[in-house]
């Protein structure tokens, strides 16, 4: 996260194209770990906190960034949590319509 943190201090924004890119994917990465660990709310804003506190003296200009900084952290995470969420929900109903229909595989059609 300290990465992120930085890469948006310096002005780079999550988006599909070149840096912003980058910074989506390490952010996604960030909150998947998350979930995996069972953090449910949104979090990066607060650790985000952390490496801004711990960045004030080496780079000032974080600090300055720091509420700019959590504003793209909690919209990206709201994003990709909600992309996760509708995600989750079709492969689930996907896995059930295989379950009651008795096929033992998901087609790659469905999956894809």
């Amino acid at each position: 996260t300290r990465a992120v943190t930085y890469l948006i201090a310096d002005g780079i924004t999550p988006s599909n194209v070149g840096r912003g890119y980058v910074v989506r994917r390490l952010l996604r990465r960030v909150i998947m770990k998350g979930r995996l660990l069972g953090i449910k709310d949104t979090f990066t804003p607060t650790v985000a906190a952390v490496a801004v506190a711990l960045s004030g003296a080496c780079d000032p200009g974080v600090g300055l960034a720091a509420s700019r900084i959590a504003d793209v952290l909690a919209a990206e995470e709201a994003a990709f949590s909600a992309t996760l969420e509708r995600g989750s929900k079709q492969l689930e109903e996907m896995l059930a319509s295989c379950t009651t229909s008795g096929a033992r595989l998901l087609g790659g059609k469905q999956a894809f």
